[in-house]
């Protein structure tokens, strides 16, 4: 599986003002920093989870196999957005979506190929798909959202020089934050 992230979120999930508040800033000398580390966190935060947070879109490239059903590895995966075969040769064709049905609340979200579509012959699909809980900080669960404000408030009062599971107590309450939201692979 290949993965490259086509449109990154346009915006994070927490705003610079709401992490100056947090914070208790008022100066604005850091908020290049502070933007950096809101950055950083959601990252780490997408990584430990599994979930990527605000809307982006990712391309995905598989190996087609005989099944009728395709796992993605992001969740939530909130609509495809296209999606090709492309061949052992380099040639890529278009592929209806209509023949194909998002499983997008199972986790992982799965592709189902439905009874009248052909599998495609080609070696790979390519997929691009839409991930995220939607748009807009409030689509974020808030607990997430505590978490990353969390990381960034240590972050800033270490100058980044932080692992949050390096600290005890960071650890504990990000780790009980973010553990509905984890997902598990087995």
């Amino acid at each position: 599986m290949m993965a490259k992230l086509i449109t990154p979120p346009a915006k994070e999930p927490v705003s610079l003002e709401d992490m100056k508040a947090y914070l208790k800033q008022d100066s604005s000398a850091e908020d290049d920093l502070l933007s950096a580390l809101i950055i950083a966190a959601r990252s780490y935060l997408e990584q430990v989870t599994g979930r990527h947070f605000l809307s982006q879109i990712w391309q995905v490239t598989l190996k087609v196999t005989k099944e009728r059903e395709i796992s993605l590895p992001f969740h939530p995966v909130q609509r495809l957005v296209s999606l090709a075969a492309l061949t052992d040769q380099g040639d890529l064709t278009a592929l209806d979506l209509g023949d194909f049905k998002l499983e997008q609340h199972s986790n992982p979200a799965i592709i189902k190929k439905l009874q009248s579509s052909h599998p495609p012959s080609a070696g790979r699909l390519v997929i691009q798909l839409e991930t995220g809980f939607g748009g807009q900080e409030s689509d974020v669960p808030p607990p997430i959202l505590q978490a990353l404000k969390m990381i960034v408030s240590r972050w800033f009062d270490c100058r980044g020089i932080s692992n949050p599971s390096d600290d005890e107590a960071i650890n504990v309450a990000v780790s009980t934050l973010i553990a509905p939201y984890r997902t598990v692979r087995l």
